[in-house]
């Protein structure tokens, strides 16, 4: 199988979009209006370090992405105790009727001794306002006993009425040698039939390259001709503590081929790029005969994110 190549564009929302006293730009999605107008969802963090849910308006044609307007809060971190009262990562968004789109987040809370959780929340999206409006005050998928650690980072998509999930499941909570705690988490699936109330399936899906890889950020998965298609962010591997882009592909979505090398893209050989260090977060999307992957870029989003348009697979 042929490698996929993306084009690098570059930068497209700068930490912070331009408003005062926030910072990062990191976990980018898409969600199509009509003809060319599309609106960006991502997450922002605040002067206390809590992620907010943002929107832009942009335009997308011809393999290129131009933002319209200003970035603005729509959801921000629920009340003290809930599973998301100290942030927000966006993460899904997923039709379901011609109405309304559900909308995936991850929200997270800090624990003792530098460990956290991590866990999905569920919104809704007026296709009319754009308006967010979240369906619980707790996580449809969580801790429990299919998920002892967290449950989150999640893509979801919806083929024949059935919704299917691939998410991040906590697996350890590593004790390194300078008492501090190192996460070990990794790719699993879930189906439900209304989004909301989930059948999780045991065990990981993607396996670690190697006994140092310990992390997967956001994946994204697609349904390309015939084929599953997943890009994911990944820690770890060869000691390397910077998250890169990894993939992996699948005929039904259950049975994963991982292959990094065929992710098609690398980071930027300019120090002074957003995304020279690190890319993570990755999310894949098509319009017309174009198809955009949107990714974070060095140090969590702290230097934004930026896009790539595919050139050939």
């Amino acid at each position: 199988m042929n490698s996929f190549r993306w084009m690098r564009r570059g930068l497209l929302v700068a930490p912070g979009a331009g408003l005062d006293f926030y910072t990062h730009a990191s976990h980018p999605c898409i969600v199509h209006r009509k003809n060319d107008e599309f609106t960006l969802i991502f997450s922002m963090r605040d002067l206390l370090k809590r992620s907010h849910i943002f929107t832009q308006e942009c335009q997308i044609s011809s393999g290129w992405i131009k933002l319209n307007g200003v970035a603005k809060v729509v959801m921000s971190p629920g009340r003290m105790g809930t599973f998301d009262c100290e942030g927000l990562l966006a993460c899904s968004p997923v039709e379901v009727d011609d109405k309304n789109y559900y909308f995936y987040y991850s929200g997270w809370n800090n624990l003792t001794s530098g460990l956290w959780l991590c866990d999905t929340g569920l919104a809704q999206i007026s296709k009319a306002t754009m308006k967010f409006s979240r369906l619980f005050e707790g996580p449809v998928m969580g801790r429990s006993r299919f998920n002892p650690y967290f449950a989150a980072a999640t893509a979801v998509i919806r083929e024949k009425g059935i919704f299917r999930a691939w998410y991040n499941s906590g697996i350890d909570w590593v004790l390194q040698s300078d008492t501090s705690y190192k996460p070990k988490y990794g790719i699993h699936y879930a189906e439900s039939e209304n989004g909301i109330d989930w059948s999780f399936q045991k065990g990981q899906v993607i396996p670690f390259a190697d006994q140092n890889e310990h992390s997967f950020g956001r994946p994204t998965v697609v349904h390309w001709d015939d084929t599953y298609h997943m890009w994911f962010s990944c820690r770890g591997s060869n000691s390397d503590p910077e998250y890169k882009i990894g993939y992996a592909s699948s005929k039904d979505g259950l049975f994963w081929e991982r292959c990094d090398s065929r992710c098609g893209i690398t980071l930027a050989s300019n120090e002074k790029d957003f995304d020279s260090k690190a890319q993570s977060y990755p999310y894949v999307f098509e319009h017309d005969e174009f198809r955009y992957l949107l990714y974070s870029g060095n140090n969590y989003g702290s230097t934004g994110f930026g896009y790539a348009v595919l050139i050939s697979e």
